[in-house]
């Protein structure tokens, strides 16, 4: 990925590490609520993406060239596209468990969503580029 999506790749990974927070913490946010209802194989889901995403960004980004993290780098678009579902299906669980989700909660983890998704589609596009490159 192109080093310039280094700041957009730490927001993303720190928000999904806040939501995991969120979730497993008593504070009345869409992710307990969510949890709250059934939704813990979601928090699991992206406490599993946010970890890999730490990981990625750490060693990758982080450490020294010597140090890469290539199974990261090949599966980073899959963390960004699991981590926006379970942005997508915490609102979903809260909204059919309670009927109702704020209209700026629903911005904002929508928001999230299509960055991921943004994120992800970069990602491709960046390792499609580099198999082009390599293969001329």
């Amino acid at each position: 990925m192109n080093h310039n999506d280094f700041i957009a790749r730490l927001m993303f990974t720190t928000w999904a590490v806040t939501v995991v927070v969120l979730a497993i913490t008593p504070s009345g946010s869409v992710p307990e609520i969510s949890n709250y209802y059934g939704g813990q194989l979601l928090t699991a889901l992206l406490a599993l993406a946010s970890l890999f995403l730490v990981a990625d960004l750490v060693i990758n980004d982080f450490m020294p060239p010597r140090f890469v993290f290539r199974i990261g780098m090949k599966w980073r678009t899959w963390a960004y596209t699991l981590s926006s579902f379970v942005y997508a299906a915490h609102l979903f669980v809260v909204a059919r468990s309670i009927g109702f989700v704020e209209g700026g909660t629903i911005v904002m983890y929508t928001s999230m969503v299509l960055f991921g998704l943004l994120l992800s589609f970069r990602n491709i596009f960046c390792l499609r580029g580099k198999k082009r490159a390599t293969v001329n």
